[in-house]
């Protein structure tokens, strides 16, 4: 979420990123829980199913999914210090995990997967066009119908109300020990080291890139939720 970090996912020192983020998000461990029930019953866990889990670093999406589910899973993410993180808090899940690391920009397979996941990624995914891309290289990669669960940060920078937002999220921020400092940092990135789409704007892609039956499933301040199905049309 922060700048810094954005800039740093191959320093060693990233992996803090698990330990930090869950006193700056409101309902972090609710965002990752109502994504896995939210799978769950689009995806019969009773079957086994591929899930591809786009920016998986730090494994939350893998050990929110990964329960009792007969499911295997592709976890990709550009982090090596991440995805080991990730491997180390999902030794213990007797899952089948196959862990590529590997910009998804330049990420290609020949399978296709039953459901996928992009939690806390796409605001740093800088250009409409990039972030185009993005998507459609996920949809590529899902079967019809297979679901995708995505949430990022949205808003509109100029805003009053995206202001008030932000001062809410501070007080959240630094109630939970988080440093003026830091804050400062995250907020300094937004529109700079990430960039934000209003919420229509990311309905609108989502249409474009081949989803439907698109709802949202998570508030948190400026941090939404969304739920959508990959299109027969495709």
């Amino acid at each position: 979420m922060e700048n810094r970090l954005a800039q740093s996912w191959h320093d060693p020192n990233v992996i803090t990123y698990e330990q930090k983020i869950s006193k700056k998000i409101a309902g972090y461990s609710s965002l990752y829980d109502l994504t896995s029930k939210l799978m769950s019953v689009s995806v019969n866990k009773e079957e086994e199913k591929s899930i591809l889990i786009v920016g998986a670093g730090g494994g939350q999406e893998l050990l929110a999914l990964g329960g009792d589910s007969k499911w295997s899973f592709t976890a990709v993410d550009s982090s090596k210090p991440m995805l080991e993180l990730a491997k180390s808090r999902t030794a213990e899940l007797n899952k089948l995990i196959c862990f590529w690391q590997q910009e998804w920009q330049q990420f290609s397979s020949s399978q296709r997967f039953d459901g996928a996941t992009c939690l806390l990624v796409l605001h740093f995914i800088k250009g409409i066009d990039n972030k185009r891309k993005f998507l459609k290289n996920i949809a590529k990669h899902l079967n019809p119908d297979a679901p995708l669960l995505v949430a990022a940060i949205f808003g509109d920078l100029k805003s009053t109300s995206f202001e008030i937002q932000m001062a809410a999220w501070k007080q959240y921020m630094c109630g939970n020990g988080v440093s003026e400092q830091e804050f400062l940092e995250f907020a300094q990135s937004l529109g700079k080291g990430t960039e934000v789409i209003s919420d229509q704007q990311m309905v609108e892609l989502l249409y474009e890139c081949g989803f439907t039956e698109i709802s949202r499933y998570f508030g948190s301040f400026l941090i939404q939720g969304f739920y959508c199905k990959h299109s027969k049309r495709e």
